[in-house]
Order: structure tokens, then C-alpha cells, then sequence
């Protein structure tokens, strides 16, 4: 009776399958953006908000590339709307079905107001670029 009690201890003190370890960093990365066949073919747009920031503040946001289409991708280079953008990513193959962190960092310095920045990520499988649209209210 008591290892029945014990295991039932167990089963319900426990989140789940995944290791603590493991569930954080899966949080710490971020959304997940898939970049499917059609995505590269005629491109793909998401929002990244920052919410409210402080000016001179700089906010971090991570998001993870999931490559879903058939072919390897490259992220070859960026293009900003704003020098206060810094994305920090891996310049490797992304095979089908890997993903990658991508690090966006938004300098606040300067800024005042509703913000709305633009990054474009290019790859090497495509001529249309990865929009990613960069929103906060600074103060």
C-alpha cells in the first residue's frame, strides 16, 4: 500500500515527460517560425513585440527557425530598417526537419514612443526574404 502511495506521489508530482532542464530551455528559445516550400517561395512575415521598454533599455527576444521545407537553407545575410536591430544567428546548413535559435536584440537608445523596426532575413534558397517585424512602446 505504501509504494502504490509512493508511486502515485510520483506520477502526480511530475510535470511531465520532459526534464525540468529541458522544459526551460524550450521556453527560453521562444516561438518556433516554420519555414515550409511555400514559405521560401513566396515568403513569410511574423510580429516579434517587445512590449513596453524603457529608453536606453535593450530587449532580447529569441525565436527558433524550423526548417520544414524539402532542401538545407543558409541564412546568408540581413537587411534592418533601423541600426538599433542586432540579430545574432548561425551562418550553418539547416537540413530539413533541424531547427536554430535566432537571438534579436533592440537597442532602445534614442527612441521614443511606438516602435515598429523591420528585419529581413535572407536565405540561400530564396529570393524572398523572412520579414520580422519588431514592435515595442518605449518610454
Amino acid at each position: 500500500m505504501r509504494s502504490i502511495a509512493c508511486l502515485l506521489l510520483v506520477a502526480l508530482l511530475a510535470p511531465g515527460c520532459t526534464p525540468r532542464k529541458a522544459r526551460l530551455a524550450s521556453q527560453a528559445a521562444g516561438p518556433e517560425l516554420r519555414l515550409t516550400d511555400s514559405a521560401l517561395r513566396c515568403g513569410i512575415s511574423d510580429t516579434l513585440r517587445f512590449g513596453r521598454l524603457y529608453e536606453g533599455e535593450s530587449g532580447v527576444r529569441r525565436i527558433r527557425l524550423q526548417n520544414a521545407s524539402s532542401q538545407t537553407i543558409v541564412l546568408t545575410h540581413h537587411e534592418l530598417s533601423c541600426h538599433c536591430i542586432d540579430p545574432v544567428y548561425e551562418r550553418r546548413p539547416l537540413r530539413p526537419e533541424e531547427s536554430m535559435p535566432v537571438e534579436i536584440r533592440f537597442d532602445t537608445r534614442g527612441e521614443r514612443g511606438w516602435q515598429m523596426k523591420l528585419l529581413k532575413l535572407y536565405t540561400s534558397e530564396s529570393q524572398q526574404p523572412i520579414r520580422l517585424f519588431i514592435e515595442a512602446e518605449v518610454e
